[in-house]
């Protein structure tokens, strides 16, 4: 395996993410209709991944970016451990397109980086480097509306991973509903994401229950945040349950071009 100090795996990745920001911005740009900038930064003491079995075990920060152009989506995710090392690099884009009243539907695909620590013997000296592993995805996700505050829907994301020590084939698959916007206090809201989820990672396989909760305020653009994953059947390893709480900050911008 080719060792690669941290300093330049970073950049190699800065640099491909600039490129593929600045591509985004120019096409989208093409035309007079509004280009949606937005995003989030999240702060939790576990951080978890979309398969939310797959936690990171210590805390971390989010960086999330949104830029949105009719029903295309750009929406890049950078997550870090709270000591500054990088955990994945999540490059998504995304196509929406609403079906009638009811049914909206999304699909997506991105290339992904998993950054691994690893200890390599250099003339007789042990040193550790910051290496990534390269996954791709594509994804899924038909949502069936019955009010503002009511849907639900089904979810497929399978992921192929491309280097040593990388998972070869994931398969995760979702049953989801979504409570939103109910208030329970003047000026606050929660909202609740059950879902019942398969996950297979090569040959082992589970059955989980999880959910996410969220309560916000239009007088803020803080979110409060929490996500538990209780594990049904499985022969992945990893703990029956997992939680956590997390401090989110939103913004967003809108851009017209002249």
């Amino acid at each position: 395996m080719k060792i690669t100090p941290k300093s330049s795996v970073l950049g190699k990745f800065v640099l491909s993410i600039s490129v593929l920001v600045i591509g985004s911005m120019q096409t989208m740009g093409q035309s007079k209709d509004s280009i949606q900038v937005g995003g989030n930064i999240l702060v939790t003491n576990n951080g978890m991944s979309p398969i939310p079995t797959l936690s990171l075990g210590k805390p971390a920060a989010i960086f999330e970016l949104d830029i949105k152009h009719k029903r295309w989506a750009f929406e890049p995710q950078f997550r870090f451990s709270l000591d500054g090392k990088p955990w994945s690099f999540v490059i998504w884009g995304r196509y929406r397109q609403n079906i009638g009243k009811k049914l909206a539907l999304t699909l997506g695909a991105h290339p992904s980086f998993v950054f691994r620590s690893k200890d390599f013997v250099v003339s007789g000296v042990t040193k550790r480097y910051l290496t990534s592993v390269r996954f791709t995805a594509v994804e899924f996700a038909p949502i069936y509306i019955v009010s503002p505050h009511f849907n639900f829907g089904v979810y497929y994301l399978y992921s192929h991973g491309w280097d040593e020590g990388a998972t070869n084939n994931t398969h995760f698959a979702t049953i989801n509903a979504n409570w939103g916007n109910v208030k329970i206090a003047p000026s606050l809201y929660f909202r609740a994401q059950p879902q019942l989820y398969f996950l297979k990672l090569d040959k082992a396989e589970g059955y989980y229950a999880t959910s996410a909760f969220t309560l916000s305020s239009p007088k803020t653009a803080f979110v409060l945040s929490s996500v538990v994953n209780k594990k049904i059947q499985s022969t992945i390893p990893g703990k029956d349950f997992v939680w956590n709480v997390a401090l989110i900050y939103f913004f967003g911008k809108k851009y017209f071009r002249i």
